[in-house]
């Protein structure tokens, strides 16, 4: 029996990263981002999860929990945060619970689904669900430079394979520091 190929995709980073000047735009890039997660990892099913709010328990302990992620950091009109949102759960069925975050939600399922006919796969270009989650991931926010317009950089993905000791590991440097 062939494995179910699940990928679990942490949506709120994949919303901020399609953000451009216009919605349209937004939602043409979006799009584009999708059915590349979907055609590079083979997926035969794509859950994809959402942070509900700012009511969680980060937000209760350190209330200036992501406050540096309000500015134009990046330079991308977040503006189009909450429409991305409110599409992706409207067209693409995407996961929110009100006080949980995407990556917990992945952590979660990723649990949740493990069994000897599922295989899952977790997307997401955040370092801590990378390097903490035991898994394989896509990550596609890897960046090379274009040969033909040395100026900008074109995405691309990557995979990696994480594993228990490895995030085992990067929570204690974390909570060392």
């Amino acid at each position: 029996m062939k494995k179910e190929r699940v990928v679990l995709v942490d949506a709120d980073s994949l919303v901020f990263y399609s953000s451009k000047d216009t919605i349209e735009e937004s939602i043409e890039n979006l799009k584009s981002r999708i059915n590349n997660i979907l055609t590079e990892t083979e997926a035969t099913k794509c859950i994809m999860f959402l942070t509900g709010g700012r009511d969680g328990f980060r937000y209760k302990l350190y209330p200036q929990y992501k406050e540096n992620r309000r500015q134009k950091k990046y330079g991308t009109p977040l503006k189009y945060l909450k429409t991305l949102k409110a599409f992706m759960v409207e067209e693409y069925n995407s996961c929110l619970i009100p006080a949980l975050e995407a990556d917990d939600l992945v952590a979660y399922y990723r649990d949740a689904l493990k069994d000897e006919n599922t295989e899952t796969i977790i997307c997401s270009p955040d370092k801590d669900v990378l390097h903490q989650l035991a898994g394989k991931h896509w990550d596609y926010r890897v960046k090379i430079l274009d040969k033909d317009t040395p100026d900008e950089k074109v995405e691309l993905g990557r995979w990696v394979e994480t594993t228990q000791e490895m995030g085992d590991r990067f929570l204690a440097l974390q909570l060392l520091m």
